[in-house]
């Protein structure tokens, strides 16, 4: 999904360009198309198809508590690895032993000097290595689950960047007024390919306001897709350009090509914005229109809709809540973007668990949602 900055706020929003010759070209029979103006008010269906799981609640050591997940600075789990759950929070990167909860290590790079940060990215991951990887000005600097600073690798324009199958890394540079090239680099972070695409990042006025529409990648912690048009083009690194990998359609429901007003913009209740990446062999598709969502899952091989789960969204704070049942408690759980085969992780809001355990301080659980193949 696209992130769209006004001086008012921020909105969500898909900028997306195709021409007509290379739309049809990516219409091959081998493309499963996802008609989501039809499929998202489908009855919920299939619930007996995955199996969910706690995993241990992260127990923070000190006085400081995991943020609320659906904060942009809130707890995001990145990767479930060797026994340990590592995710960010506020400006800190943590590590979690996934059998008890308790935290292993937990580092914060805050500052102005050699090796720091300003203010911790969203684009932190965990690379092949275990090290991690966080978006700094002019580049991205690593460090080791432990903390130490390791190097920082210069990238001019950096706009943000994802981590692919196989220890490599998928770039996107401030590039504007023209189609984005998707760059490709190794695990020591050296290019070694770039795959050209149709996307543009545009400006335009309404009523004043200037608009900026951002390319933003959907991404996993090891996939990387962007929208052309209505297809989901996918980031191959063993591949020389952008692999078609479903159409995804939203109908009546798809966002203009520019909006005219403000209020257009805002009013998010007639347009469906969504996000989609590959878990094994399904393609999942979290999409949200007003208060509703949806959860769903198809077949990769065939575009069968087998998974359908419906939720909610809170307007003041964009969080999405989806119900999931662990032995008779049914738990509201957001999606993550951590996935292990296929397993799903989503994470269930500190408040619920707060009323649920009758600590105060809870923190935010996590809860793997396995698929049986």
């Amino acid at each position: 999904m696209n992130k769209i900055a006004v001086s008012l706020g921020f909105a969500a929003f898909a900028g997306m360009m195709l021409s007509s010759c290379s739309q049809n070209s990516q219409r091959g029979n081998d493309l499963i198309t996802v008609d989501l103006a039809k499929q998202i008010e489908a009855e919920p269906t299939g619930l007996d198809l995955a199996e969910a799981r706690i995993v241990a609640h992260p127990a923070v050591t000190d006085s400081t508590m995991l943020m609320p997940a659906y904060r942009w600075n809130g707890a995001k789990l990145r990767e479930v690895r060797d026994g340990r759950m590592m995710l960010t929070n506020n400006q800190s990167m943590m590590s979690f032993d996934e059998a008890d909860g308790s935290c292993i290590n937990s580092f914060s790079h805050q500052g102005q000097g050699p090796g720091e940060y300003v203010a911790l990215s969203p684009y932190t991951f965990v690379g092949a290595d275990g090290n991690w990887n966080t978006a700094s000005s002019g580049g991205v600097k690593v460090y080791t689950q432990g903390g130490e600073f390791v190097m920082h690798h210069e990238l001019d324009s950096l706009l943000e960047f994802a981590p692919l199958a196989g220890g490599y890394w998928a770039v996107l540079l401030r590039e504007f007024g023209q189609p984005h090239t998707i760059y490709v680099y190794d695990g020591q972070w050296l290019r070694v390919k770039q795959m050209q695409s149709a996307v543009v990042s545009r400006s335009y006025t309404i009523d004043h306001t200037r608009v900026t529409e951002v390319v933003d990648f959907m991404r996993s912690n090891n996939f990387v897709g962007i929208m052309q048009s209505d297809t989901l083009m996918a980031v191959d690194p063993e591949a020389d350009s952008l692999q078609p990998m479903a159409v995804i359609d939203c109908g009546e429901y798809s966002r203009p090509k520019e909006y005219k007003t403000l209020e257009e913009l805002r009013d998010n209740t007639k347009r469906l914005s969504f996000t989609a990446f590959p878990v094994g062999k399904y393609l999942m598709v979290s999409s949200c229109m007003g208060e509703k969502a949806w959860l769903q899952f198809y077949d990769r091989a065939n575009g069968h809709l087998v998974y359908s789960n419906t939720g909610t969204r809170d307007l003041k704070n964009y969080s999405v809540n989806y119900p999931i049942e662990i032995d008779g408690t049914t738990y509201p759980c957001n999606t993550t973007t951590c996935v292990d085969g296929s397993t799903i992780y989503m994470v269930v809001d500190s408040d619920f668990m707060a009323d649920l355990t009758g600590d105060e301080d809870a923190n935010p659980a996590f809860i793997a949602l396995t698929f049986k193949d």
